[in-house]
Parts: C-alpha cells; structure tokens; sequence
C-alpha cells in the first residue's frame, strides 16, 4: 500500500503509522497463504498478493478504489458489516452512516464474498421513502465516480445500477406511508439486504423484506441502520437482543487517542445437566439472536467537538440546543428513549417489569387465595386477522398493585368464538370474577350467550356481571371544572386510564410474557382524526386491549382502587362516606340522565347521613370520592 498517494493525506501522522503496521500484517498472511499452495500450481505474484491484501479490508479497499478514508469510528463498522452475516448499526446523527453503508454495498458489489450458485449478485437497497433511496443512490454514483475508472458500471439508471461482474444494485421504497406493506419487495431476490431508517419502517414492511432472506437465511446477508425512534419493534430486538454487541469505549478512546469499542458476546447456551446445547451439526450455540450490533453516539466525530466560533459552542452543544431533550438521546446519543408516538413509557413498563420479578409473578390455570380482592376478566374476541385473547386480572389491596394471573389465547379456528365462551365459563368456574369486561365490537352475540348461560346458572353469578365494551361508543363525564356532563370517545379514555395506573407504578406484569411487554412497548398513537380523536395502533394489540379492559372494570366498579390511586383531585377531598353495598349494580356508562339520578340519590344519603336538608347549601367537602369518579367519567359506585 503506497500512503505518499494523495487520498491518505487525510490521515493524521499517527493514523498512517497504524494503517502502515495493518497492512504489513496483512500482506505478510497472504503471502503465507501463497506459500501454502500445492506444488505445481501458480503463485500469487506481488501485484496479485496486493490485490488480494486489499480485497479481505474493507477500509483499505476503499482507500485504493474510491479513493475514501474511513474515520476512525467507521473502520469497526466498515468491518463488521464485511465480516458478519446480519449487522445492525445504531448511530448518532452526523456519523456519515448512509456514506458507510454506500461504501459497503460497493465492497460487497465489487467482492461478492457471498455469491449464490448462480451468475449472479442481487443488491436490495430499501428504505422506507423514495428520497432516502435517492440518497443513497445519488451517493453511490459520486463514489463510482471518484474511482476514476476502478469501478465502471455496464448501466446506471435511476435507483438501478449493474457491473460488469454481475452485481446489481436496486433501490426500492418499502412506502411506509401507504401501509401496502412493502410489496413490491414481493419476488424480489438478493444475496445482500441493505434497510436505510428501518425503525421508521412498520413491522409488515420489515416481515415481507425478511421473507426475501429466508430463501437462503444462512448465505443471504443483511445490513440495516435506523437513528433510533423509540418503539420497541424489530429493530429494537435486533440492537438489544444481539449476539455480538460493540459499544463506544470512552475510558480505552482516551487511552488510545482514537475512537475505540467495547465488545461484547453473550455465553454459549448450556442444558438443564450443564452440557452445552449444539445445533443439528454439532455446534454450541450462543444466546442472542444472531445479530451483531454496533453503537456509536454523535460524540465520536472530533469534528462536533470543534468550537463554533460564531457562538464559541460546541457543535455537539449547539445540537443539545436545536433538539428537543428526546430527540437529542435518540438522534445524538443513538440511545432509544422514550417513543414519541408512544403511549406507555418504557420506564414505567419497566417498573412494572421489576415488580413482577420481585413478585416471581407466573400466570396459572389453578385458583389461588384471593384474600378478597376483587377480579375481573378482560376479553378481546378475535378479528380479521387475530385470535381471541383474555386476561384475569385481581386488583391486590395488601400492596396496591393490578396482578394479571391468568392469560389465555384461542387460535383462530373453525369454532374460535364457542370455543372462547367455553374457555370463558371454565375461567370463571376456577377464579369466580366479579366482571367480564368483553369487546363488543365482534362480540355482541357471544356477550348475550354468556348472560343466557350466567342467567340459567346463577349459581355462577349475576347475568349483568358480563359487561359490554363498545369502543367505538362514548361516555358522558362531568367536567370538574365546567361542573358540566360532556361526552366523549371511550377507547381514549380507557387508554389514558392504563397510562395513568402505569404512571402511578400501580401495575405489574409478567416478566417472562415478552409478547405482552412488546404490545405495550409498541403502542402508538399513529395518527388524529379531525376531531381530536387519536388513532392507535391497530395490530398486534388484542392483549393490551385486554389489560385497559379490566383496569376500567377497575375503576368503574370498585371504589376502593380509585382510592389508592392517592391523585391530586382525591387527595384535595375529603374521605367520602362508605357506601352500602350491592350485588351487581348496573353501572352501564354513557347515560348523562342516569348519572344524574344517580348524583341525586347520592345527595340524599349524605344528607340523611348527616342530618341536613336537602335544600341546604352543601359544603364541597362532602363531595368526596364520588366527584372525583364523575370526573373519571362514571357515577358515584358502592363499596365492593
């Protein structure tokens, strides 16, 4: 490698040093490997062993053939990307990330180190939006350009470009906005899946492009970057989740000089006697999902550390100024925070997470002591394209916390709905629910047999126990403030209901359940009607459906759970007179006339209770509790 060329002017003394002593070590392998031949075939000759040295280093090839230099941060990367089969990049803005990934596709276009058993290399370029495949593809030709004649494309159309060696790079648009779900990725082949941003894919753009790579999962790579989003989808499993993790080394970049990373591999996976487990050929397998993981905040490129001197900042300190507190830990740090869409903060579902753990919570089929704590049964039927899932939830006095006990799912099947009432029946047989909170969206028929069969039986309990949740239906509220009764969409305010217990570190979850951890890590807020109305997500959340199901049941029946929740508004009342109790009361939302009457029979026995007229002025310490759950959106409830 000659350094006097003119591109490694660019390194500082010390980096042509260091490239220097990597390269000797390079070239003195193959030339090793040139020794070892069998006799009578031909040597590799000095240029042939150059060529050769070039080709397994991907920072070196660029530097001869496009005339690029790597950064120090970009030469783990560059690597890791040529060495691994699935690399998942997680970088900070202003790290020449899609430049790195052009510069790889080239190498990969060039070497095709992975090469099928046809004549062929297929490249896919996918992001989700056709500007970020132009930029990709606008970069690519400026790299071909600057090669001066190393790398000559046979065609070089827009987002289409062929070599003469056979390799094909093709851009697409996964079109993520029109939700179609990537297919036009449909029949697609490749031996190399390059996803630019795929964190602002959705999930069914990225399991058609995967269903691309399961052709030939063990030779096909994947290459994907994203800055950080804050859902809790695929890209976030692949980044947490890996195998092999590299993450900035600040304390050795010190030492070093130079941008240094930490890695890390997870164990091999041992049986239940201590003995390794081995796939079908005999090999240990090591936990993680495969991937291989790179992390690099914004912080590593000296060029942010410099000092403007229009406003003697930092331009890493001018970016904490531009950005919001989030987006600076996402698009600086490559850290994932908090979504910005999302519903439920991840640091409260790790709470939640945590208690379980303490708790050893398991979800069990056999009845347990319930120490009289009320239970109620969530029920979400099964749609176009879901099965019916149902969660048994107790709301647990002793350490004021929901508890979800039970969970069970009914596939989709010929007989799903009578199957699922079945399983409804021998639920409620072991636990004894006081509410069966079921969606009445797909279910009115199954919620009218279940009140028929509760009515036959009413050993089992009230028919009205069964309880019909329609989410496309509004409530009417008292507004505390306008002293008015307003009406509004349900499934919001059950929603925020859920955010509320969450915040409050009321809820506890299974920490062995991730399907369940994974719906409420991912529920957002995808877009909002012209009415105000937010719009959620709409896939894969039938058991976080279940979950807001019960914890409305909750506070819509029990007194003694809004108590707990010790909010501004109860705390600022005075204690409420304990109520009388009764069986099943119908508590149906929605009436404004029935809230009313309620309100009026509610005024009556606290007047009765404390000697006074009705007609005298009441002081507003005696609303107690009761406003405070009309303000929730429900009238005044008896004690369970």
């Amino acid at each position: 490698m000659n350094l006097a060329q003119k591109q490694y002017e660019a390194l500082k003394p010390e980096e042509q040093e260091r490239w220097g002593k990597e390269w000797d070590v390079l070239y003195e392998k193959a030339k090793d490997f040139n020794k070892t031949l069998p006799k009578g075939q031909d040597r590799f000759s000095e240029d042939e062993l150059h060529y050769l040295s070039m080709l397994q280093t991907p920072k070196f090839w660029a530097a001869e053939v496009l005339k690029w230099i790597a950064r120090d941060y970009q030469e783990t990367i560059l690597q890791e990307m040529a060495n691994s089969k699935r690399t998942v990049l997680r970088l900070g803005r202003r790290l020449g990330k899609t430049e790195t990934m052009c510069v790889i596709i080239l190498w990969h276009a060039f070497t095709q180190p992975n090469k099928g058993p046809n004549n062929q290399y297929d490249i896919l370029v996918i992001a989700p939006y056709q500007e970020q495949v132009s930029l990709i593809f606008k970069r690519l030709s400026q790299l071909i350009d600057a090669s001066g004649g190393h790398v000559i494309p046979s065609r070089d159309i827009e987002h289409h470009i062929e070599l003469p060696n056979g390799s094909v790079i093709h851009g697409l648009t996964a079109g993520s906005k029109s939700g179609n779900g990537a297919a036009n990725t449909r029949g697609q082949r490749a031996d190399l899946i390059v996803l630019d941003e795929v964190d602002y894919m959705n999930e069914a753009d990225i399991t058609n492009i995967m269903n691309i790579r399961n052709e030939a999962p063990e030779r096909i790579k994947m290459i994907v970057a994203s800055t950080p989003s804050g859902k809790r989808e695929s890209y976030y499993k692949w980044c947490t989740e890996a195998t092999v993790s590299y993450g900035y080394d600040e304390d050795r970049t010190n030492n070093m000089g130079r941008v240094m990373y930490k890695r890390t591999v997870k164990p091999y996976l041992t049986n239940a006697d201590g003995t390794y487990t081995l796939n079908p050929l005999g090999g240990k397998i090591r936990d993680g999902n495969g991937w291989t993981t790179v992390h690099a905040p914004s912080n590593v490129n000296p060029e942010l550390l410099k000092v403007n001197p229009d406003t003697g900042l930092t331009y890493l300190e001018e970016l904490r100024l531009d950005l919001t507190e989030m987006r600076y830990i996402q698009e600086v740090l490559a850290e994932f925070g908090e979504s910005i869409s999302g519903v439920f903060l991840k640091k409260h579902i790790d709470i939640a997470i945590e208690f379980g753990k303490k708790m050893q919570l398991e979800y069990t089929t056999r009845n347990f002591d319930r120490n009289d704590n009320p239970r109620i049964l969530g029920v979400d039927w099964d749609k176009s394209k879901a099965d019916t899932n149902m969660v048994g939830m107790e709301w647990n006095r002793q350490i004021n916390k929901f508890v979800p006990f039970f969970r069970k799912v009914i596939p989709r099947g010929e007989f799903t709905y009578q199957h699922a009432i079945d399983e409804i029946k021998k639920a409620d047989k072991e636990f004894a629910f006081d509410y069966i909170m079921a969606d009445a969206g797909h279910g009115e028929n199954q919620i009218e047999q279940l009140r028929m069969w509760y009515k036959k039986n009413k050993h089992m309990g009230d028919p009205k126990k069964v309880i019909r949740v329609n989410l496309s239906e509004k409530i009417s509220i008292h507004d505390p403030v306008t002293r008015r009764i307003e009406k509004v969409h349900i499934k919001p305010f059950m929603v925020n209901n859920a955010v509320w217990m969450f915040e409050r570190e009321m809820m506890v979850l299974n920490p062995t359940d991730k399907e369940t951890i994974q719906q409420f890590e991912a529920y957002e807020v995808k877009s909002w009607g012209s009415d105000g109305r937010p719009k959620y997500t709409d896939e894969n959340e039938h058991i976080l459906d279940c979950f807001v199901f019960c914890l409305f049941g909750f506070i819509k029946y029990f007194d003694d759970v809004l108590k707990a929740t010790k909010s501004a508004a109860v705390i600022a009342l005075n204690r409420p007179l304990d109520r009388m109790s009764t069986p099943f009361p119908d508590r149906d939302i929605g009436n404004g006339e029935t809230m009313k009457a309620e309100e009026e029979k509610r005024k009556s026995r606290h007047a009765f209770a404390k000697g006074l007229n009705m007609g005298s002025n009441r002081s507003s310490r005696t609303a107690g509790l009761g406003g405070m759950r009309r303000s929730m959106g429900m009238p005044a409830r008896k004690t369970f």
